[in-house]
């Protein structure tokens, strides 16, 4: 299934329909909104495509982390472990102390 999401996301994807697609804008007046929409939906399929990139990273490491280690483990739980990303950049806000200790309402 690996093989094929990569052979269909990451070659046939970007060769056959983002290439085509400006070829399109020759058709269109540049003047028109038209051409506009047209570029803006390109920009937003090569974004897909860089998605499309990332997720399959993220696949090929969930794959490796597996034959590593012999066990699947949730990705997010791990980073969870870690800590918050107060702790993990090294500074808190005192909003997020406060929220930390309660509200910042002591118990009487």
């Amino acid at each position: 299934m690996l093989i094929t999401w990569g052979y269909m996301r990451l070659y046939i994807f970007p060769l056959y329909i983002i290439s085509v697609c400006p070829d399109g804008l020759s058709l269109v007046s540049a003047d028109s909104g038209l051409y506009a929409l047209i570029v803006y939906m390109i920009c937003m399929l090569c974004v897909l495509q860089l998605l499309h990139v990332w997720w399959y990273g993220l696949f090929i490491g969930m794959g490796y982390h597996y034959i590593a280690t012999g066990t699947a483990t949730d990705m997010q739980a791990r980073t969870d472990e870690l800590g918050s990303t107060d702790e993990i950049v090294g500074s808190t806000s005192a909003k997020s102390k406060a929220v930390a200790n309660g509200g910042g309402k002591k118990a009487k």
